[in-house]
């Protein structure tokens, strides 16, 4: 109990520093809060943007790759698992089957949509048995933001 305790301040405290640092530090951060025990459920969810090399039918290896060293190597792992990576995190969900459940997830919402959604404004949708802690816009913070739409490609890989 104490560990996990630990561990959620030790994130609550990395994904502050990491807001403050994606805002620029100076600028006042509101962090929205939603009741852990939230189930996902179907939200008028903003506009998604086009992916410049969307992940259309089977992406390539190639691309799969890229998304995978780009998630690999961003502060992901550190909360998040997928089996057989370095991602070993505890406190968020296990995303190593997200491309098998994501579209099943919100009704109506594809599990691209339910992917990028959930990375962009991680608040949208809370897994139960899980606090908000994830910081909203992931995509924009380095090496995810380099490699977005291959790292989307990726996740949806995840059977």
């Amino acid at each position: 109990m104490r560990s996990r305790l630990f561990l959620t301040l030790v994130v609550s405290i990395v994904a502050v520093s990491l807001i403050a640092v994606a805002c620029g530090g100076g600028e006042e951060t509101v962090v929205p809060t939603v009741t852990p025990s939230f189930t996902p459920a179907p939200t008028t969810p903003p506009a998604v943007a086009q992916p410049t090399q969307a992940p259309a039918g089977e992406p390539t290896g190639a691309s799969l790759e890229e998304g995978k060293a780009a998630f690999v190597a961003s502060i992901c792992i550190t909360c998040h698992k997928v089996e057989g990576t370095a991602a070993v995190g505890v406190v968020g969900p296990d995303l190593t089957h997200i491309g098998a459940l994501a579209g099943d997830r919100v009704a109506g919402m594809t599990a691209e949509a339910y992917i990028r959604e959930s990375i962009e404004d991680p608040a949208a949708f809370i897994v139960d048995g899980f606090d908000p802690l994830m910081p909203p816009g992931m995509n924009a913070i380095p090496p995810i933001s380099d490699n977005y739409d291959a790292v989307v490609a990726y996740m949806l890989s995840l059977k």
